[in-house]
């Protein structure tokens, strides 16, 4: 998908899948290292939260910075869950793409229009002026 908007794909696309991989794992240790070496070791591994918990340790269970660590955690879910999304949805218009394909999802989208502004059409009433159809 990232492909497709790049002036040179076969020199970036490598490029970005590596420094993406290198940051994961970088930050994948940093983590371990620093969230295991807060306490026990054990302790947190028989935990579902353990870097939250690692936190909580650290600056307190009230302290601001861990509900700040929450959220971001909720909003990289979220925008993980929207990346997925796009990308998919992309991948539906392109496979859309070849004539005959077009062709059959023009008619499905227009047979549904038109079923769906029928459920929808209602009686004039007296006080509703009825406009003509073409």
């Amino acid at each position: 998908m990232a492909a497709e908007e790049t002036k040179n794909p076969t020199r970036t696309v490598p490029i970005a899948y590596i420094a993406g991989i290198l940051t994961l794992v970088f930050l994948a240790f940093g983590t371990m290292i620093f969230a295991g070496g807060v306490g026990d070791w054990r302790t947190l591994s028989n935990i579902n939260d353990p870097l939250p918990q690692a936190m909580k340790a650290v600056v307190g269970e009230s302290s601001g910075w861990l509900h700040m660590l929450v959220w971001i955690g909720l909003f990289g879910l979220i925008a993980s869950f929207h990346g997925i999304i796009m990308g998919y949805s992309g991948r539906f218009l392109r496979w859309a793409a070849p004539a005959t394909s077009r062709k059959s999802l023009q008619k499905s989208i227009r047979n549904s229009a038109r079923l769906i502004s029928q459920s929808l059409q209602v009686a004039p009433s007296a006080s509703q002026p009825s406009f003509p159809t073409a």
